[in-house]
């Protein structure tokens, strides 16, 4: 028999970082200016949405094209000369990246479906293909999951993993890990903010506050956590945000285990922002989370691949651009990148982390 899987979980919580809240079963986040939306708000939103047209076909392939990456560069970039001293970061779409760091390859929020939905013929679809499939990947050493939204969590690659790969490790964040066994994952790992997992001697992924929510059904709101991630290695940090509104826990995490190589920070669906501020961060706050936890380089996601709010597709990297110029950044420290295109990100210079503030949206 299997020996059962006993993960190494450690608790790196100190007095003064922020926790999550549970009571009765359920999950809040713990600052005082969050708001949660109502039923009647998302009414509100959905009667007086702004029809905004999406790109035609040619304009898409034109401004949004789909690489295919070479899946041989893919499967032995940890033996090429690169992988001494860089990160490879290939975009897969949304918030899902696969990520090549210090010998290990790990996706983040594997959604590789057509639609974020819990129907197969309703709900957003993608409006850009996946530049690779499931069985093309590299070897997958784990996957890090921020919460179960359907955008974030996709049912069929938790089922292609644990029929395919069962020794992938998923980390998730808690009360999410009974939803990984019931699809067929043997390895799963559930972690509440400042735990730490190590996955090896060379690395270890840390579950990390940020502001948000998790509901996979009509009853299940709020039932398990939400998180973002540090993956350190021993020569490269890598933090990945999940979804998050602004909140003081960047500051925090990037005090705790700043400065980072490379940061995934979302930069897409904020608008209108009167129901999505507390939840979605937009480009400016973006830029104020890369800063604060002291991310080197930083690439944009949570855009240019489901359409889920109010902005048009094409905005959120415009107004990235913008932002950086009117604050005197240079944009090469955050930018966006193509579909299945790798990217590399050399590792070892270390920036400021910025002081605690507060921001305006």
């Amino acid at each position: 028999m299997e020996p059962e899987f006993q993960p190494a979980v450690f608790n790196e919580l100190e007095d003064g970082l922020s926790e999550p809240i549970k009571a009765n079963g359920k999950y809040a986040n713990p600052w005082p200016e969050y708001r949660v939306k109502s039923f009647w708000d998302l009414i509100k939103w959905m009667t007086n949405r702004q029809s905004i047209p999406l790109p035609s076909a040619a304009e898409l392939d034109e401004k949004l094209p789909v690489g295919v990456p070479d899946q041989t560069q893919l499967a032995e970039f940890h033996q090429s000369p690169q992988a001494a001293d860089h990160i490879q970061a290939t975009w897969i779409g949304h918030s899902c990246f696969l990520v090549q760091q210090e010998g290990k390859n790990y996706l983040t929020d594997a959604v590789f479906g057509h639609r974020c939905s819990p129907l197969k013929w309703w709900g957003p679809s993608r409006i850009r293909p996946v530049p690779l499939t499931l069985d093309q990947l590299p070897q997958i050493d784990f996957v890090v999951i921020s919460h179960n939204h359907y955008d974030h969590l996709d049912v069929e690659v938790a089922r292609f993993f644990a029929q395919k790969s069962p020794n992938t490790e998923w980390i998730v964040p808690e009360g999410l890990g009974q939803w990984c066994r019931d699809q067929g994952l043997k390895r799963v790992v559930e972690l509440s903010w400042w735990q730490r997992f190590q996955h090896d001697d060379g690395m270890s992924i840390v579950s990390v506050p940020c502001q948000h929510w998790s509901k996979r059904n009509l009853t299940n709101a709020n039932e398990s956590l939400w998180s973002s991630y540090c993956i350190l290695g021993q020569k490269s940090k890598v933090y990945f945000s999940g979804d998050t509104g602004y909140c003081p826990a960047f500051a925090e995490t990037g005090i705790k285990y700043g400065p980072f190589d490379l940061g995934l920070i979302p930069i897409g669906a904020y608008c209108p922002r009167w129901i999505m501020k507390d939840n979605h961060i937009d480009p400016a706050e973006a830029i104020q989370i890369h800063r604060e936890i002291g991310a080197k380089k930083s690439i944009g996601m949570h855009w240019g691949t489901f359409v889920l709010t109010d902005e048009h597709v094409l905005e959120p990297p415009q107004r990235l651009l913008a932002e950086l110029l009117k604050q005197g950044i240079d944009p090469e420290q955050f930018s966006v990148v193509q579909h299945g295109v790798p990217t590399l990100i050399s590792i070892g210079v270390k920036p400021e982390i910025d002081e605690p503030s507060s921001l305006e949206a």
